[in-house]
């Protein structure tokens, strides 16, 4: 029997969501802008204003910092804002590389730098999100699975960026990751089509906020893993292990599932400079998460009975900021060599929601997008839109 006074307000909320899945959206492209210097070539069909006047160039040059623009050579000019109409794909280069985009995009002054939002389509949003997540050598109905989530995730988050003038953001670890037109694929579109209407709700009636990341190192941590002190005693950490009937973690086949990273006391200065002081580290010592071999706070010793501690969550953001890729979550354990520290663990990414790794697995083993669901947001429902608003997939 279904709860109708749950229902009635949902299908309101619902039938906007479907009449807005063809909306724009409206993403902060948060890495070039902090960049020093990055390039962009036009199309001939494309149209660009530099502060309202229409400009004629194939190639422009951005400097973010000092808010100065190149085109076609030309000496620098400041700018407090470049509107571009790409009219198809423009390309965006750097020392990483070129990234194919479409739609339009705003440049403006922000604060001692610029502000980057590209506008486009949400259905190729949608897709080159997935594309960027996954890509096309994972299985459909592990695709499926992120779609549903994928989608769900951007109706709840951007709701906290109301004001922000941008609807979500494009980095992973503040947002999804979004890599431009050239991700998304057919085979994403089709991902997104038949899962249409699709999305993840609390057992309250309220859309979920669903995580995932790409590989489980054989746990599945609770979100609030991500927030709790170090003085927070959380009873149960683990959601789920992620394992198979032979207590094989079930992203074992990730060519990310395992990690190892040697920092010296010179790299981890660079790592947590700012953060917990660069005076000389003696030793680490860990706290961990009760039966999970996840670490909840690091702790760098100073001298005896001086341990400036840290979030593990922190630390593994700061080693990826600082270049150090290797170390890719906090299920770790760390030793003490002559060269340093070695750091030695399992998996990719925060380890909370779904594993993108772990659903391909089970999809190899013919489970269903709704039943990888089904396992990775146990608290939550898929609910369909639409006039009937049936309640369709699993029960949470």
């Amino acid at each position: 029997m279904k709860n109708i006074s749950i229902l009635f307000p949902i299908f309101i909320l619902l039938i906007l969501f479907s009449c807005s899945e063809n909306n724009k959206v409206r993403i902060n492209i948060v890495g070039y802008a902090k960049l020093e210097k990055f390039s962009i070539v036009l199309n001939d069909r494309s149209k660009i204003r530099i502060d309202g006047k229409s400009i004629k160039a194939t190639v422009i040059d951005i400097l973010p910092f000092e808010s100065k623009v190149i085109y076609d050579k030309i000496r620098p000019v400041e700018f407090d804002s470049i509107y571009i109409k790409s009219n198809g794909e423009i390309i965006f280069n750097s020392y990483a590389g070129d990234q194919e985009y479409e739609g339009d995009f705003l440049m403006e002054r922000y604060g001692s730098c610029i502000r980057i939002i590209n506008t486009i389509n949400m259905d190729d949003y949608f897709a080159s999100v997935l594309g960027s997540e996954m890509g096309d050598g994972f299985s459909f109905e592990a695709l499926k699975a992120c779609a549903v989530a994928i989608r769900t995730y951007y109706y709840e988050r951007r709701k906290e960026y109301a004001e922000a003038g941008y609807d979500i953001n494009n980095a992973d670890g503040i947002d999804m990751v979004y890599r431009g037109s050239s991700f998304a694929t057919q085979k994403m579109y089709r991902a997104f089509m038949e899962t249409e209407g699709l999305f993840l709700f609390d057992k309250k009636g309220k859309l979920a906020l669903p995580l995932f990341h790409s590989t489980s190192g054989g746990v599945i941590l609770k979100d609030e893993a991500m927030t709790s002190g170090f003085y927070d005693e959380i009873d149960d950490p683990v959601l789920t292990y992620d394992l198979d009937e032979k207590n094989i973690p079930l992203s074992a086949s990730s060519p990310y599932f395992e990690f190892k990273s040697l920092l010296g006391v010179e790299d981890l200065q660079k790592i947590i400079s700012g953060k917990a002081g660069r005076a000389d580290i003696k030793d680490i010592k860990l706290k961990y998460f009760d039966k999970t071999g996840c670490v909840d706070f690091i702790g760098f010793v100073k001298e005896p009975g001086n341990i400036e501690w840290m979030k593990a969550y922190e630390f593994v953001s700061l080693c990826q900021k600082n270049g150090y890729h290797d170390v890719r979550s906090i299920q770790f354990i760390v030793e003490k060599i002559v060269d340093g520290y070695l750091f030695k663990g399992y998996g990719f990414g925060h380890l909370c929601g779904m594993s993108q790794y772990s659903a391909e697995t089970l999809a190899e083993m013919e489970f269903s997008f709704d039943k990888i669901l089904g396992k990775y947001y146990p608290d939550c429902v898929v609910r369909k839109t639409g006039y009937s608003m049936t309640d369709i997939l699993f029960d949470g």
